[in-house]
């Protein structure tokens, strides 16, 4: 995902950056951005998340759609 592809929609700092969803050891989705060089960070805060880094380093904008569609791309398995 980039700047160029979402123009003033764009809310990070860095010009790009790819968006997941994983699991937490506890079973919770755990959505992540991860900008140019490796540094992750959490775009929402579940149990597991402090070991990323602060959003807030490379915020310019609201991120609720972004961390929407990290979300949606969640295919975590069903609780037992």
């Amino acid at each position: 995902m980039s700047r160029a592809e979402f123009g003033s929609g764009w809310p990070f700092t860095v010009a790009e950056g790819t968006v997941s969803c994983e699991a937490t050891p506890g079973g919770d989705p755990l959505t992540v951005f991860a900008a140019p060089g490796g540094s992750r960070y959490a775009l929402n805060e579940v149990a597991g998340s402090e070991e990323l880094g602060d959003i807030r380093e490379v915020l310019d904008g609201r991120i609720r759609g972004f961390r929407a569609f990290a979300l949606s791309l969640c295919e975590l398995p069903a609780a037992p």
